[in-house]
């Protein structure tokens, strides 16, 4: 299993877990807010925090499809509302910057990675949602920077054809077992899912984790896992 390098971080065996702190959309739009959860984060002494680039008009078509029983908005709404211009992106990747700690944040359209290229991030974050899109996974690897790809609602099958991608390139990979739940429920977690991706994939692996507490947490460590990514 290779190394990976990310901003100052390592990431590969024996090395300490790479702790991502989810920011998300769950600034809800503010900046104010956005600039709290990275004070939250480097209290926390996290590794990068990572938010949402959300661009609603290039990557979803607009209806009335609603989240389930998480809101009565529809989703085109709660995104739109959670948008972060690219200035409050930049301002927020420089407040990082002050604060020494990294700045990630996971794309959603071209368009997106296009201006996360212009902010100069060093590595992306693929949702797992992405994973299947193969045309915008061709387009960040033509990025030639380290991935960390979720793997939730995906079959072994649709996972192997997309790491075939990234290792036909050479681009550095992360891979991260993920339960599509929020919250995800303990019975769910499946953590014994990072060591058939390790074994078979031959890369670093980790856990997405939407559960409550700090448990699930605790547990892929412990399993071994290189990558921690909780959503806060």
């Amino acid at each position: 299993m290779k190394l990976i390098k990310i901003g100052r971080h390592i990431i590969g065996s024996k090395k300490s877990p790479f702790i991502i702190a989810e920011a998300g959309i769950n600034h809800n739009g503010s900046l104010s807010v956005a600039k709290k959860m990275v004070d939250v984060a480097v209290k926390a002494k996290v590794s990068c925090i990572k938010f949402q680039t959300h661009i609603t008009e290039k990557e979803m078509t607009k209806t009335n499809i609603t989240p389930g029983n998480i809101s009565k908005k529809t989703l085109w709404e709660i995104i739109k509302s959670c948008e972060l211009d690219e200035m409050d992106e930049y301002k927020i990747k420089q407040y990082c910057k002050t604060k020494k700690i990294l700045f990630l944040s996971t794309p959603f359209s071209k368009e997106g990675v296009d201006r996360l290229e212009r902010l100069r991030i060093p590595a992306y974050k693929i949702g797992s949602g992405e994973l299947t899109n193969i045309p915008f996974l061709e387009y960040i690897i033509k990025k030639k920077k380290p991935v960390i790809l979720s793997t939730g609602m995906s079959t072994m099958n649709e996972i192997r054809g997309s790491v075939k991608l990234f290792k036909k390139k050479s681009i550095p990979l992360v891979l991260l077992q993920t339960t599509s739940t929020y919250p995800s429920r303990y019975d769910e977690i499946k953590l014994g899912m990072m060591d058939k991706l390790e074994l078979e994939f031959k890369v670093p692996v980790g856990i997405s984790d939407h559960s409550i507490g700090i448990y699930t947490a605790l547990g892929a460590v412990a399993r071994g896992a290189h990558v921690i990514e909780k959503h806060f």
